[in-house]
């Protein structure tokens, strides 16, 4: 017939995903890894009656972003069998996923019950944390409590922090829904903190922040493990995935790489640069003047870091398995809850997986600590190396979906 053109081919929807439309949280580089490896993608997520209908007839990949996520989550078609880059809300679907993980505080306190029920010390796998509540001030219980501990720490009677790592007693503020940087303050003086403290609160940009969230008293890490004699931190990404087959009822699957971000300045206590004491990127990103001085985009591979290191300090062989039983102490500690939500969700044939980013820095003497997890990491390459690696850890992501 005139005009017919060849017969259209249904879409195995199971090879098929959809993705919610903005920037971001490495979306662009997931998709390119999906069509690499074959997948199909089908518009038309932000309705959320065509996604449900896709949900319902087998689709077998979905991403969504934000407030996207409790609507969809929290009314899942039943026999939903995707695979879903999004753990689920709290069961109130008022919540944001995995915040028990990523919120500083819940994190603290997380990990503190989960240490102290086994007998263990929580400050040898976290810096010693105390929870500012939502709007304290200076006149407060909680900065009274924290008062009593800073002066504890500085003459020595409290014996959680060693000497080597209280020789200026520094400590750290932080807002604990905060990223890249914004809002740390770091002194060595609790009028000098109490005064970050008050400023950030009064900041435009921060004030309705910090209104509504609690903050953090931490104690900075003062002997660091360095790397060139300059600070260094680690992060290592991990693929948290419902398992309901299994007796955990989860996983949790460690990269088998990762990388340092570095300062650019050579580490001291007699200066307190933000540039010199957080290797955050965007903190060092900021520094144009430092900025990649050492290394493209402040960014290192483990092999750097062993090479730098040496053999005998066991960075690959010791320091990042011990990493790795970290990451996973702050998944176990959080299982009650991460449980909760998958139960709520109801859809007991879907899979439910997201990419967690683990901080992590490393005391002078090789024992690492962990800092805080990240649910939405940044996947902006720094350097050519890490755009290599951030494609691996994508294309592995993908290949995982069809083992």
């Amino acid at each position: 017939m005139v005009g017919m053109g060849p017969p259209t081919v249904p879409l195995d929807l199971a090879r098929c995903f959809m993705m919610q439309s903005g920037n971001g949280h490495g979306q662009d580089r997931l998709r390119a890894a999906l069509n690499r490896r074959g997948w199909n993608e089908i518009p038309g997520c932000a309705d959320l009656q065509n996604l449900r209908n896709c949900l319902s007839n087998g689709l077998g990949f979905v991403w969504l972003r934000g407030d996207h996520n409790c609507k969809v989550l929290c009314d899942l078609p039943a026999g939903t069998s995707a695979v879903i880059n999004r753990w689920p809300p709290k069961p109130s679907g008022s919540g944001a996923d995995l915040r028990v993980l990523w919120h500083k505080a819940e994190l603290v306190s997380t990990l503190v019950q989960y240490y102290e029920a086994q007998g263990l010390d929580p400050w040898r796998h976290h810096p010693l944390t105390l929870v500012l509540p939502q709007g304290a001030g200076a006149s407060s219980a909680a900065w009274g409590e924290f008062r009593t501990l800073f002066e504890a720490v500085a003459d020595g009677t409290d014996a959680r922090v060693p000497l080597v790592q209280r020789t200026r007693n520094l400590w750290l503020l932080k807002p604990t829904g905060g990223c890249s940087g914004r809002g740390i303050g770091l002194g060595d003086s609790l009028e000098e903190l109490q005064s970050h403290y008050d400023s950030c609160r009064a900041m435009e940009g921060l004030q309705a922040a910090s209104a509504s969230q609690a903050w953090i008293a931490q104690k900075y890490l003062e002997a660091p493990l360095l790397f060139q004699g300059r600070k260094f931190d680690v992060r290592i990404f991990a693929l948290l995935e419902s398992s309901p087959q299994t007796e955990l009822g989860f996983a949790l699957l460690a990269y088998r790489e990762g990388y340092g971000r570095t300062s650019s300045e050579i580490f001291t206590l007699d200066e307190l640069h933000p540039t010199m004491h957080l290797t955050n990127f965007a903190v060092q990103k900021s520094a144009e003047a430092t900025f990649g001085l050492h290394e493209a985009g402040n960014s290192i591979s483990f092999p750097d870091i062993e090479r730098a290191l040496g053999s005998s300090v066991g960075f690959l062989a010791r320091i990042v398995p011990a990493m790795h039983g970290l990451m996973a102490d702050a998944v176990l500690a959080a299982r009650a809850q991460l449980m909760d939500t998958l139960a709520a969700a109801g859809a007991p044939k879907a899979i439910f997986r997201t990419l967690l980013a683990f901080d992590l820095i490393v005391e002078a003497n090789g024992s690492p600590l962990l800092m805080e997890i990240n649910p939405f990491p940044g996947q902006t390459p720094q350097n050519d190396w890490h755009g290599h690696y951030l494609r691996r850890l994508l294309d592995d992501y993908v290949n995982s979906m069809q083992t």
